[in-house]
């Protein structure tokens, strides 16, 4: 279907950045609750299904879905570094987590200020290397009474002391 047909533009000079002859795609179906899509160079897209713990792969080179991670510590934003790792919001730990080329997994914060993240949410990388993530105030499932900083946040991973701004 050509996003002509799908997108309503609201503010004309949206139109400049919308490819009328673009056409909309479905890749995968089959997940519970989707987010975080992160695009690789390398020709593949990784997201996450939160609610079945896990996240899945699209390769364009062979049109397939798989599962990258399972279980993915109930794994939401997502986002590629410049230099092409994997960052990851993980609710179940809490974390903002950087895969690796080898495919090791470092954490890269858990805490501020002594007290746990509530879900770590969404997340990019700014061309300078800081890391800028969202932590809402609410708790991965089951966890909502156990939140020690509350609040809505924005967290900002200084790239040269690897410490934080809030």
């Amino acid at each position: 279907m050509p996003t002509s047909d799908i997108v309503r533009v609201h503010d004309r000079g949206f139109e400049t950045c919308l490819d009328k002859g673009a056409e909309v795609v479905k890749l995968w179906s089959g997940g519970k609750w989707v987010e975080g899509p992160a695009w690789f160079d390398a020709g593949y897209l990784i997201w996450s299904d939160i609610p079945n713990d896990r996240m899945l792969k699209w390769d364009a080179t062979i049109g397939t879905a798989s599962i990258f991670r399972s279980p993915s510590a109930l794994s939401n934003g997502n986002s590629v570094t410049r230099d092409g790792r994997l960052l990851t919001c993980e609710q179940a730990s809490r974390a903002i987590s950087r895969t690796e080329p080898d495919g090791r997994i470092t954490v890269l914060a858990s805490h501020y200020q002594g007290k746990r993240f509530n879900a770590p949410n969404d997340i990019v990388e700014k061309l300078d290397g800081s890391i800028w993530f969202t932590d809402p105030d609410y708790g991965p499932a089951g966890r909502e009474g156990s939140l020690e900083i509350g609040g809505c946040h924005v967290y900002r991973i200084d790239p040269q002391s690897g410490g934080f701004v809030k």
